[in-house]
C-alpha cells in the first residue's frame, strides 16, 4: 500500500469518534466478533474496562496479546490436566493433540 493510503487510513483510525463506541451497527451487518462465544468476552471484558480511557489502537492491541496469551497457555493447560485426570501421559498427549 502507498505511504500516503497507509497514513490516511492511520489517521482516519486515530480519529475516530469515542461516541461510535455505544452505537450498533446495521441488523444485517454480522460482524465475526459476535459470532464468539460469551467466555471470550467476559475474560475480554476486565481488559477493556481498564484501558477505557486510551485510544482504540491501545485497547485492540492489549486484548490481541492477551487473546494471543490464553491461546498458547490453552494446550499446556490441556495436557497438565489430562495428564492428572489419566495419570498416562500418552493419553495426556493425546488430549492436548486433539485440542490443538
Amino acid at each position: 500500500m502507498p505511504a500516503g493510503e497507509r497514513a490516511r487510513r492511520q489517521s482516519a483510525f486515530r480519529d475516530m469518534p469515542a461516541a461510535w463506541r455505544s452505537q450498533s451497527g446495521p441488523p444485517s451487518l454480522t460482524a465475526y466478533e459476535a459470532l464468539q462465544p460469551p467466555l471470550y468476552y467476559w475474560l475480554m471484558a476486565p481488559v477493556a474496562r481498564l484501558l477505557g480511557g486510551r485510544g482504540l489502537a491501545a485497547q485492540v492491541l492489549a486484548i490481541r496479546w492477551l487473546s494471543a496469551l490464553v491461546a498458547s497457555l490453552a494446550i499446556p493447560l490441556v495436557y497438565l490436566l489430562a495428564r492428572a485426570v489419566f495419570a498416562d501421559m500418552r493419553v495426556a498427549l493425546g488430549c492436548a493433540a486433539m485440542a490443538a
